[in-house]
């Protein structure tokens, strides 16, 4: 059966004609296509020729055909193909594939299922490599950490730690187990402080030593990443990230100097003409997510003016909303957030309120497109009436993210640009190929295209699309200030905060600590004092007066923020509705849909901190009451919650209107679920 199936799949996409040509001939003409760059018509070739073949056994031509094809399919994005290849090559009988070429198909596949966010698969990949080295058992360990198995990794690290392995082997299994132990405590037994040591005490050993410059600079620079966790060890992160700077610009790794000039300066030094040359080099091989980063860091350097730091952060998010990757590195992710942080800081201070709102804007834009092609592969459309326009949509989301993925990891392991112009290719492909789908689309699910399409909205088209008693509420936040930018339909203003943050109070902090209260309180009553008391007087009080001519309210913010908790204890507001949103595109898309014919729809829940779930679900079924939940409730609770809010709404559309009504019984369970949406 397994031979059939493989016949089947490449009988199915041979041509009808046959020019008469050998198998052999044909593989030929296929690599010296796939050579100067014809991909897709090199993979049509080698179907060609397979579907000639029996593959029981393989002929030596037709097992070097399968492995050509599965690497050009790799290397454009199709990223199905080349895994159902690589399923054929793995089901060939023991002994047809050489254990040289097996190990080189399982790294190919972790690779690929990494880059479209399976790391637990890809994992699963790199263990049926028999006998692995060090670079594999490396790669395999950090594959265990990003599935969030800190204990596996540990595990796996550990014995790389060894006296019987190269320096660079041990230093850089030293500095994955700093990563396991700053992700979970437990995971190592060493405390952080100790395990840094073993870094430092190790990169003497690797810097006396001779060899290959790349290999050292390398390992340097994973010690010095994983350094830079620690805000003791800046220093000595910052001297390593020097010294691989020194080793690479004696190595022919190109990308690799350019990463660690821009690191090496972004830790303590910060000139300013570092990051001009990175951001200039990666705009130049079409890195636009690594150009982001680099401006990001320019906006840091000294002697820059305040509109100077503007402009490099504006120009960086410009460059970021449509190239971000879908799961960016955390040290991509804290970039990201600071950046974001330092521009609402310098545009509060001056006051720039127009360019206020283009930076949420972006910024939204942003956080949608991740959603977006992280769940590719949920995508569905029109009630399954086209699912052949739904399946080449899903199928084009999904490689999109992984190619997008691919870009941001060559700069992340500071390798594969001789992957870039292939990958460029097949990226701009997809794409066209999903704006070509769109008008299609738009006939089944107007939202839905809209979201695809990924257009930017304009402050005016905010402004038309609100109700005369509709208003947005954006939480805008820098390092140091709080403030609310207030959308209505004829008007925008920005309230100023009463409190700034401060070192018990950062950003991240507070909005985490309000939500942690919320979570684990009975009610209302614990919340008093705490992160609650500090939002009240930052966020809550100078936005009372600013909301009271609306009764609608959409709170639009990357980290939902409970405002309807603090205005029920305020008379002059009790009855507002709130509703939440994570950007102004959803906004847009959603109060267009609201006027879509009445469809069937379901009531769903998903955790308030959950950053994807509803704002895809809404955007794929946008008839769906989808609702925020704030603390844990059970499946029976849920249920319960489901059929109460289901008889609310026969006499109501609006799931906003409906917990307004369930609250007034006084039940404290409904001031923890929020609606999701417009209405």
């Amino acid at each position: 059966m397994a031979v059939l199936g493989m016949f089947l799949l490449f009988a199915g996409c041979t041509s009808k004609e046959n020019s008469g040509e050998t198998p052999s001939e044909i593989y030929t003409k296929a690599s010296e296509l796939g050579s100067s760059g014809q991909y897709a018509k090199a993979i049509e070739l080698y179907e060609r020729g397979l579907a000639l073949e029996s593959l029981a056994p393989p002929s030596q031509g037709a097992l070097l055909a399968l492995v050509a094809k599965r690497g050009l399919e790799g290397l454009t994005g199709s990223y199905d193909a080349a895994l159902a290849t690589t399923g054929v090559l793995e089901g060939l009988g023991e002994g047809s594939v050489p254990d040289s070429v097996r190990t080189a198909i399982l790294v190919d596949k972790a690779e690929w299922l990494g880059e479209l966010g399976r790391f637990a698969e890809a994992a699963d990949a790199l263990r049926g490599v028999r006998n692995p080295d060090s670079a594999v058992q490396m790669r395999l360990a950090a594959l265990r950490l990003q599935a969030g198995d800190a204990k596996g990794a540990e595990a796996l690290y550990r014995p790389m730690t060894l006296w019987r392995n190269p320096s660079p082997v041990r230093i850089g299994a030293w500095a994955g187990l700093l990563r396991c132990r700053l992700t979970d405590p437990d995971a190592v037994g060493e405390d952080a402080e100790t395990v840094a040591q073993k870094i430092v005490a190790e990169s003497g050993r690797v810097l006396r030593m001779k060899g290959e410059p790349a290999v050292r600079a390398r390992a340097l620079r994973a010690a010095a990443l994983s350094l830079q966790l620690l805000e003791r060890h800046q220093r000595n992160a910052s001297f390593l990230l020097f010294r691989a700077l020194s080793l690479a610009e004696g190595s022919k790794e190109r990308l690799l100097y350019q990463v660690l000039r821009l690191e090496s300066n972004a830790v303590i030094v910060r000139k300013e003409e570092p990051f001009r040359e990175a951001a200039a080099y990666f705009e130049q091989h079409g890195m636009l997510y690594a150009r982001a980063l680099a401006l990001f860091m320019l906006s840091e350097a000294g002697a820059l003016t305040d509109n100077e730091r503007i402009s490099a952060l504006e120009e960086g998010f410009a460059a970021a909303w449509q190239s971000a990757p879908p799961y960016p590195s955390p040290a991509m992710l804290a970039r990201e957030n600071r950046a974001a942080l330092q521009l609402n800081g310098f545009l509060l201070k001056n006051p720039r309120i127009f360019e206020l709102f283009d930076a949420a804007q972006r910024m939204g834009m942003m956080r949608l497109s991740r959603s977006l092609i992280r769940g590719g592969e949920g995508f569905m459309i029109g009630g399954g009436n086209a699912p052949e326009v739904e399946a080449e949509v899903r199928r084009l989301l999904v490689e999109i993210s992984g190619l997008l993925q691919r870009k941001a990891d060559m700069v992340d392991r500071a390798a594969g640009l001789e992957k870039i112009r292939a990958t460029d290719q097949a990226l701009n492909m997809k794409r066209g190929r999903l704006f070509e789908l769109l008008p299609s689309v738009r006939v089944l699910e107007p939202a839905i295209a809209s979201a695809l399409a990924l257009n930017p909205v304009t402050l005016r088209t905010v402004q038309e699309t609100l109700g005369e008693d509709q208003a947005i509420v954006r939480p805008v936040f820098s390092d140091s200030l709080a403030a609310v930018m207030v959308v209505g339909k004829h008007h925008l203003q920005i309230v100023g905060s009463v409190a700034a943050f401060d070192s018990l109070h950062t950003p991240g902090i507070a909005v985490a600590g309000i939500r942690r209260e919320l979570a684990d309180g009975p009610g209302l009553a614990p919340l008093k004092g705490g992160e609650r008391e500090w939002f009240e007087r930052a966020l809550f009080r100078p936005l009372l007066a600013a909301v009271q001519p609306y009764s609608r309210l959409v709170v639009v913010a990357d980290d939902p923020i409970p405002f309807h908790l603090q205005f029920q204890d305020d008379d002059r507001i009790k009855t507002h509705r709130f509703s939440y949103l994570h950007s102004f595109k959803e906004f847009v898309i959603m109060q267009t849909a609201a006027v879509l014919p009445p469809g069937p729809s379901r009531i769903v829940f998903y955790a308030a901190q959950d950053d994807d779930g509803p704002i895809r679900h809404k955007l794929f079924y946008p008839h769906d009451r989808v609702f925020l939940v704030w603390k844990s409730f059970t499946k029976e609770e849920q249920e319960q919650l489901r059929d109460e809010i289901g008889e609310e709404m026969r006499s109501t559309v609006s799931g906003t209107l409906a917990l307004q009504k369930l609250r007034e019984d006084g039940e404290s369970k409904w001031l923890y679920l929020s609606s999701y949406g417009t209405d």
